[in-house]
């Protein structure tokens, strides 16, 4: 009989998480550390969903089953191998993890899984490890691969309501009146190196929560740069909720986090996320107009392929041409065009993103403290915990 786990449970439950949905389902937003194993590709998933409106739920079963027991026997034959083999000698989750990723590419692309073996050990400890999965509603795709895994000998389980109910949970626990620690802000001019100051903190084990990362995206006209994809809301939302979850097991009394508008990039931070920012604890980097020009040359343009800087910096300064004027942005447009950078940052900075952050620049009091770096954490730490 298959076992069930809640949502509420997959935090700490100790395991491989497999979603079993389509392509596009795990595309658009999984659970944070999940991997894909698609049972239906996209045009499968439509097909059944297709003659299960028009046919009922019998008739889509019965073509559910058609297209699955191929793939089936695939996981199968994969996958007995993890009894039998001894190739490696290191058990765990990251073991399972390679073969499972493997297993996903070969169902993908219909060639042979033989050289999952070579990745598994023959250990009570990894045969012992629980697999988890889930699918939309928690019904047939995930109960079919779990019911497989343990014929196969694995400890496995269902989550209840499949990703669905972990949706709704995690949009319960984004809009809960209260949150458990308060939210610590750092505010300051773009250029400011606001991110890099969080990442050093990161780095430190420090509670911290990069929403741009999570958004990939810098939370600017010029943000893309650097990001080969684009931020999904939902996705966003999941592993937002995730971090959040993660800090607050540790027992963090506070996070800190970069100030944002509300929308970063393509996606939104939820509007009892902004609220807590606002009531928290709101932190100022101070840095001058020469110290920001610097870092943003570090940042954003030595990292990078002068190919890809000047493409994105020509789309981003067209898309703030209303903004800036006709004639500042042929000013602007001129200077970039020389491959003047510095002289383009600073005067990108001075006449645009300075007056934009002014327009809403909060008076001296909003601000609990004035820190120049990363060096200065110390400073919040009393702050915080005094």
């Amino acid at each position: 009989m298959l076992k069930a786990i809640p949502v509420e449970e997959i935090l700490s439950a100790q395991g491989v998480i497999i979603d079993v949905r389509s392509e596009s389902e795990f595309a658009e937003a999984h659970v944070p550390g999940a991997i894909g194993i698609s049972l239906f590709s996209d045009g499968e998933r439509a097909e059944v969903g297709t003659l299960y409106k028009k046919s009922g739920p019998e008739s889509a079963r019965v073509r559910g089953l058609e297209i699955v027991k191929p793939k089936l026997s695939t996981f199968w034959i994969a996958f007995e191998g993890l009894f039998k083999e001894l190739k490696l000698n290191q058990p765990g989750d990251e073991i399972l993890k390679q073969a499972f990723a493997i297993v996903a590419d070969r169902l993908m692309h219909e060639t042979p899984t033989d050289d999952v073996a070579s990745l598994i050990v023959q250990n009570p400890k990894v045969h012992e490890r629980e697999l988890i999965f889930y699918c939309w509603r928690g019904g047939a795709r995930s109960r079919s691969m779990a019911m497989l895994a343990q014929l196969l000998g694995f400890n496995s389980r269902v989550v209840t309501g499949g990703h669905k109910a972990f949706r709704a949970y995690v949009q319960n626990y984004l809009d809960a009146p209260e949150y458990p620690f308060k939210i610590c802000t750092l505010y300051g001019l773009t250029g400011a190196a606001k991110t890099q100051i969080l990442q050093q903190w990161q780095v430190e084990g420090k509670p911290i929560i990069d929403l741009e990362a999570l958004a990939f995206h810098r939370g600017s006209a010029f943000g893309q740069l650097g990001f080969a994809e684009r931020g999904r809301q939902k996705d966003f939302e999941n592993n937002l909720f995730w971090q959040m979850q993660k800090l607050a097991a540790r027992g963090e009394k506070f996070i800190v986090v970069e100030g944002e508008s509300q929308r970063i990039g393509y996606c939104q931070l939820p509007n009892r996320f902004m609220e807590a920012m606002l009531d928290g604890i709101h932190v100022k980097v101070d840095r001058s107009l020469e110290e920001r020009v610097e870092h943003i040359i570090d940042h954003y343009v030595k990292p990078f392929k002068e190919e890809a800087v000047m493409q994105e910096a020509v789309r981003a300064l067209d898309a703030i041409k209303r903004k800036l004027g006709s004639e500042k942005h042929k000013e602007l447009a001129l200077i970039l065009a020389q491959k003047n950078y510095s002289d383009f940052t600073r005067e990108l900075l001075v006449n645009y993103y300075d007056k934009l952050y002014g327009l809403s620049r909060a008076p001296d009091d909003f601000y609990h403290l004035v820190i120049n770096g990363a060096s200065d954490w110390e400073k919040i730490a009393v702050l915080l915990n005094g």
